[in-house]
């Protein structure tokens, strides 16, 4: 989850620079990526709330298009590995920025129910513990 975290910092001061060197298309782009995500992450929430008996494929299907949408989507936006001397990497299309904003927008939702799932998790096992009479650990 540290690992995620860092990245989405990451990918949203990158999203913040570009501001400065794309001359058309910045909003364009966000609005989209933004959308796309949020878009993306209705149709895993409706996927995963689907009747029982139709829920796993269609959970696991949509999980899979998630993740690898998301590794594609960072990958894509990435600056390369080989720098040209002396010039740092430079976003300049609406067309990257977008894949940036659904980067950093899927990454910070990730981590926002991650750390909401582990919460509750534990909040189960306390309260698991407490009705049973078993020791709470602090």
């Amino acid at each position: 989850m540290v690992i995620l975290a860092a990245l989405t910092i990451w990918e949203a001061a990158r999203l913040a620079a570009a501001q400065r060197t794309v001359a058309h298309g910045f909003a364009a782009g966000l609005v989209a990526g933004v959308a796309a995500s949020l878009a993306l992450t209705v149709l895993l929430v409706a996927a995963l709330r689907t009747k029982r008996s139709f829920r796993l494929p269609v959970a696991n299907a949509a999980t899979v298009v998630v993740t690898v949408s998301l590794v594609v989507a960072f990958e894509w936006t990435a600056p390369p590995t080989v720098h040209v001397k002396n010039q740092p990497f430079v976003v300049t299309s609406g067309i990257t920025v977008a894949g940036m904003a659904y980067t950093a927008t899927f990454g910070a939702l990730l981590v926002a129910v991650i750390g909401w799932a582990s919460a509750r998790v534990v909040r189960n096992r306390r309260i698991a513990r407490a009705s049973t009479g078993a020791p709470v650990a602090r």
